[in-house]
C-alpha cells in the first residue's frame, strides 16, 4: 500500500494495525481505531484536526511508509 497525505485512517489501519502507535506519538492519544470518521479522515486532515505541524506531519509521513 503506497501511503499519502490522502491515505484514509481506515485504510491504513486496515493494512498495518501498528500505524496507531506512530499516530498517537504525534497526534496524541486518538481513538482512530474506533472512530466512524476513520473511513473518510484522510492522514493530512486527521493532523490537522490534532494540531500536528507540517513539520511533525512529514516526519510522521516517513515513519508511516517504513512501517
Amino acid at each position: 500500500m503506497k501511503i499519502t497525505k490522502n491515505t484514509t485512517l481506515g485504510d491504513l489501519l486496515d493494512v498495518n494495525s501498528k500505524a496507531i502507535n506512530i499516530l498517537n506519538k504525534y497526534m496524541g492519544q486518538v481513538s482512530c481505531l474506533t472512530c466512524p470518521g476513520r473511513a473518510q479522515e484522510t492522514l493530512e486532515m486527521g493532523a490537522l484536526v490534532h494540531g500536528v505541524s507540517k513539520k511533525d506531519f512529514q516526519k510522521m509521513l516517513m515513519e508511516l511508509k517504513k512501517l
